[in-house]
């Protein structure tokens, strides 16, 4: 009986630490797909703002 209870609490133990692992994996994930996004607006805001000042030195030219 003491050896199945040992049994039980060590597959315990394992599978809480494959949950935590993956959690981390999880958490790690969404906090480079976050940055990854957050690096891609500021590419976007970059790139909407060389439009407007082409579009205004355009507006000036004519």
């Amino acid at each position: 009986m003491k050896n199945d209870i040992r049994a039980l609490l060590n597959e315990q133990q394992r599978l809480e630490s494959v949950q935590n692992k993956q959690d981390e994996g999880q958490r790690s994930f969404q906090e480079k797909s976050e940055k990854s996004g957050n690096d891609m607006n500021v590419r976007v805001i970059l790139l909407e703002q060389k439009v407007m000042n082409l579009e205004s030195e355009k507006a000036r030219k004519r």
